[in-house]
């Protein structure tokens, strides 16, 4: 019996630590459109968050297939989008 889950060394570190380095990424890009929401003219830096955002959903969807990871990545592009083009159209 084939078991689909077994990933054999030294794959599945490799995986793990792409993982890690992924959530990591996203945690930080989380920190930063936290303090630019908060700042005066930082709805541009939240809109680069965004974009950063679309382009890690559309890596996920390219080389993970759909799955729930893709849709939450592209929920939180979308807030960030909304978020940052109101906060820069109130700053203009």
């Amino acid at each position: 019996m084939i078991q689909a889950s077994s990933i054999k060394p030294p794959l599945d570190g490799i995986a793990r630590a792409c993982w890690l380095v992924f959530s990591g990424e996203m945690a930080a890009i989380a920190v930063i459109a936290t303090v630019a929401s908060g700042m005066e003219r930082g709805g541009r830096i939240v809109l680069i968050c965004a974009a950063t955002m679309i382009l890690d959903g559309a890596l996920l969807f390219r080389f993970l297939g759909p799955f729930i990871g893709v849709y939450v990545t592209a929920a939180v592009a979308i807030l960030f989008l909304a978020g940052g083009w109101m906060q820069a159209k109130a700053a203009a």
